[in-house]
């Protein structure tokens, strides 16, 4: 039986530092009425309080990463403020921006900062992203400050979230943000069911994902940022698809203290400043880690993604299945014992593909001497087990034997001086080869 992992804390969060945006784009959760009700409620004084608050409780729970986000997290007052306390606790930050409000001092302070990486959503090009935004100029803005952020040596890519009004510019769309404005990547998301608007169909996504399939075999660097459920698509569209780290890794905090799972979700989990941290995330997920919101066909698929995404359904719930498979009441045993059929059918597939293009593994020499020329930070879950994220690279476990052979990558020791070190300080035997697999993870 599938179950997802379980840790004691998350290991990034989102902070959503103000509802105040200056676009009205009609997907966002800002344009509902719930979060305009919210506007002016609770003073700027009071919100940086708790936000300052906020990010002494993240440092104690051991979160590793900070994104800044709103609303548009540069129109509230004391943003400048929670970038520096976050810097000094030692956190990777990075940030999530419709890029329109920015000044120049602005990128200038972020890269002075320790912000190297972020994201600007931009939905179209020139008047379509302005029209679906609500903001005249709003893309020119957008790519100026896109421009400067570049120039400031920050990886900052484009967001794009796909509609019925723009997903058949999308390619076009995708090129001209590498091509002409010098985007790094640009990411696909998924625009959720709501009353608000029409939503997408499979069909749909399935056209997007044709789109990423073909931007890609010509070198662009395109992908699909959610989570989908692959066994809705075909398996050469696998290698687009992530699965969500949300109630895993992943957690949202606004300005209040309420905790989320997910960004896009309108429940919450608790409250921090009422509730310890960690046992929020241990109790209240409890359930969800155990994917009783999935069908049965889920639990125990053999390819299994995470079952997609929970807010694309209803949002107002906290745990649900993913729009386009069923619910658990829904799915009678017969499809439950043909899609696991057909599961299995595609995993051997897939396998037998993978060892096809398997690359072989670098080989290290034991003279070779490794750069440690990454940032990372490492934390201790339990027992043998670690979390090591590598900026701009993502996050990945290790056990002991892995986190001591990266304590010892300092530019110095080679490969051979570093298999000695490690096995006189674990008092086992280590072999080139062992350092070799982690040594992949940092090149």
């Amino acid at each position: 039986m599938n179950v997802l992992n379980s840790f004691k804390a998350p290991v990034s969060a989102n902070l959503e530092i103000t509802e105040i945006c200056n676009l009205q784009c009609f997907f966002c959760y800002c344009s509902t009425d719930e979060y305009k009700a919210n506007r002016g409620k609770v003073s700027n004084d009071i919100k940086n309080h708790n936000l300052l608050r906020i990010l002494d409780i993240l440092a104690q729970n051991e979160i590793l990463e900070v994104r800044f986000l709103g609303g548009e997290f540069v129109l509230f007052p004391g943003w400048k403020d929670l970038v520096r306390r976050s810097g000094e606790l030692g956190f990777f930050m990075s940030f999530v921006s419709n890029g329109t409000a920015f000044k120049e001092s602005d990128i200038h302070f972020l890269a002075e900062n320790g912000i190297e990486e972020g994201s600007i959503s931009i939905h179209g090009l020139g008047d379509l992203n302005d029209e679906i935004t609500g903001l005249k100029g709003g893309f020119d803005k957008a790519v100026k400050n896109l421009a400067a952020f570049l120039g400031n040596k920050m990886n900052v890519n484009v967001l794009f979230t796909p509609n019925k009004r723009n997903m058949y510019h999308f390619e076009e769309f995708a090129k001209a943000m590498i091509d002409d404005y010098g985007s790094p990547s640009v990411g696909l998301n998924r625009i959720f069911r709501d009353s608000r608007y029409e939503s997408l169909t499979l069909d749909d996504y399935l056209f997007l994902l044709g789109r990423i399939e073909k931007l890609q075999n010509k070198g662009y660097k395109v992908f699909f940022v959610d989570s989908f459920p692959i066994c809705k698509v075909p398996m050469r569209f696998w290698k687009f698809m992530g699965n969500c780290s949300q109630g895993v890794g992943f957690c949202h905090i606004d300005y209040m203290g309420n905790i989320k799972n997910c960004s896009s979700l309108g429940a919450c989990l608790g409250n921090i400043f009422e509730k310890e941290m960690r046992k929020i995330w241990r109790d209240e997920l409890s359930e969800f880690v155990k994917l009783g919101h999935l069908p049965l066909s889920c639990r125990l698929c053999p390819i299994f993604c995470g079952g997609g995404c929970i807010a694309s359904r209803v949002k107002e719930n906290l745990f649900v299945a993913d729009e386009f498979i069923d619910l658990p009441a829904e799915e009678s045993l017969s499809k439950t014992l043909w899609l696991l059929a057909n599961n299995y059918a595609k995993k051997m597939v897939s396998r037998l593909k993978s060892n096809k293009d398997k690359l072989k593994p670098r080989e290290y020499a034991s003279d070779y001497v490794p750069c440690a020329n990454f940032k990372f930070k490492i934390r201790h879950e339990e027992g043998d087990l670690f979390i090591c994220m590598i900026k701009g690279k993502g996050t990945f476990f290790l056990n002991k034997k892995g986190k001591t052979v990266i304590d010892f990558i300092d530019g110095k020791r080679s490969v051979g001086e570093i298999v000695q070190a490690t096995g006189k300080y674990l008092n086992r035997n280590i072999t080139k080869e062992d350092v070799s697999e982690i040594l992949q993870f940092l090149d």
